[in-house]
């Protein structure tokens, strides 16, 4: 397998400019992405309306926003609203980092060759349902199911910029740095509330959601490799975790990371 990613192989990428938003040109990277798909330009990016307050359950995201690559749905989840409801009140937060797993090519993914087992089978139904595991049997993770039923993609939400309430998020948490509530996956799921319980939820509400918030421009999208899979061998490097750039509230960012806005995304198989 050709690692795209790798300096040596940046010359086998075709190159092209094309007019961003603004009218100016830019140089955008394009190839194939590991897993075969091909590339997307980031001026495609969703263009959905700028939300600006947290709305009822007529503004969430359709299924048909899920049911399309992990590369694609992660990097245009940035700047949407996870919102979580309970008896105690509800808690949301801006998405400001995410990471991508393919089940079929993804040695850091649960279902790598397609592996389906009791926690990973939900992943192969259609996306916009809720893959939740635990690590190290303390800390749950929440994750955004993708892509088309019989195709294990996942996007799991690393951090979030909290948006409502801020003092129910701090009781659970105990702690009462903002900064601190949601910059992690084990921590946002404490703050929110989520848990095992919520595995299989389905992401039209009602008790979980997301609705857009805030419009992310490409050139604030930064990438870098996934976190904490040394196990995953050759697909360690893949840089398939996008973030907000220069958000306070995205987990520990390597300095070298900090500046390097994302050159290409995969195509969507699915629904544009």
């Amino acid at each position: 397998m050709v690692d795209i990613f790798n300096k040596e192989n940046i010359n086998s990428l075709e190159a092209e400019h094309i007019p961003n938003v603004s009218g100016a040109s830019s140089r955008i990277l394009l190839g194939a992405c590991p897993c075969g798909s091909q590339t997307i330009r980031l001026d495609r990016l969703d263009r959905r309306p700028q939300g600006t307050e947290i709305t009822a359950l007529d503004n969430v995201l359709p299924r048909a926003f899920y049911q399309r690559d992990a590369n694609l749905v992660a990097p245009e989840l940035l700047g949407k609203l996870l919102v979580s409801e309970s008896p105690e009140g509800r808690t949301a937060g801006m998405i400001v980092e995410v990471e991508a797993y393919k089940g079929s090519c993804d040695k850091g993914a649960h279902s790598y060759q397609n592996k389906r087992t009791e926690r990973t089978k939900i992943q192969f139904g259609p996306g916009g349902f809720a893959y939740v595991f635990r690590i190290y049997g303390l800390h749950s993770c929440f994750n955004v199911v993708t892509n088309g039923k019989g195709v294990p993609d996942v996007v799991l939400v690393r951090a979030l910029e909290p948006v409502d309430g801020l003092a129910l998020m701090e009781q659970r948490r105990r702690c009462g740095i903002p900064a601190r509530l949601c910059n992690g996956p084990g921590k946002l799921c404490q703050a929110l509330n989520i848990s095992g319980a919520d595995y299989g939820a389905d992401l039209l509400g009602p008790k979980l959601y997301i609705t857009p918030y805030r419009q992310i421009e490409k050139s604030e999208i930064m990438v870098s490799p996934r976190i904490n899979i040394d196990y995953a061998e050759e697909c360690i490097g893949f840089p398939w975790r996008y973030f907000i750039k220069n958000s306070p509230w995205v987990s520990k960012v390597p300095g070298k990371y900090q500046a390097e806005a994302a050159p290409f995304l995969c195509e969507p198989s699915g629904i544009k």
